[in-house]
């Protein structure tokens, strides 16, 4: 079995094609981690109203449950965009999604077009 559910052609940025099912997966597992987080971000919003928040990673990795710290500001800049995630900096599956923002503890991603972005604008819970 390999690593965090998602197959070696992923992880190391392989050349094999991924289905529209495995996509799919992934991206779920996305969305369900960009809800978790707008629900840590608005208890937040309730409380002590800091600048930075702990979230989790919204990788598309089934298992993972690394919290980032990110500011509040970036955190907002990259919910604007229905196809923006933010994901460790090891998370990143290339086929499906490009780095397009370097923080030192995270990566902004956004999604390839296609299914990929599909999903992504379907599963935002702000649009």
């Amino acid at each position: 079995m390999w690593e965090k559910g998602i197959p070696p052609a992923m992880e190391a940025g392989g050349t094999n094609p991924l289905d529209a099912a495995r996509v799919a997966r992934v991206r779920q597992n996305e969305a369900l981690f960009r809800e978790v987080n707008e629900q840590i971000a608005s208890l937040n919003q309730l409380g002590a109203q800091l600048d930075t928040v702990g979230l989790v990673c919204e990788c598309g990795y089934a298992t993972c449950g690394d919290v980032i710290n990110v500011h509040r500001s970036v955190y907002e800049a990259v919910r604007a965009q229905s196809d923006r995630f933010i994901v460790a900096s090891d998370h990143v599956i290339s086929q499906i999604e490009s780095v397009v923002e370097q923080h030192v503890d995270f990566v902004v991603v956004d999604k390839k077009d296609g299914l990929p972005e599909e999903i992504a604008s379907a599963t935002d819970p702000r649009a």
